[in-house]
């Protein structure tokens, strides 16, 4: 008969897990100036809501040039006219 040698044992206790040395946390202060310096560049780039506000931008002639060829464009197209206000009443601006 043959004999077989003995089995070593083996160690079935779980591995350490390996945890990565980067901060996994962002650091809010870089981030909020991010956001913040975002947040300004893109309402420095946004249109301007009122006739008022376009005038008062350094762009102003673009806008203004814009401005003159919607309104060309709408009374070329009879799609829109000016309209009388009622009394007591406000315009939007």
């Amino acid at each position: 008969s043959t004999r077989q040698s003995p089995q070593p044992s083996v160690k079935t206790s779980p591995e350490e897990l390996r945890r990565p040395l980067r901060n996994r946390f962002l650091n809010r202060n870089i981030f909020n100036a991010d956001f913040l310096l975002f947040q300004t560049q893109v309402r420095e780039q946004s249109d301007p809501i009122s006739f008022e506000e376009a005038l008062n931008r350094p762009d102003a002639k673009e806008w203004l040039k814009a401005i003159n060829e919607e309104l060309a464009s709408h009374h070329e197209n009879q799609s829109w006219e000016p309209a009388v206000l009622p009394p007591h009443k406000k315009a939007i601006k």
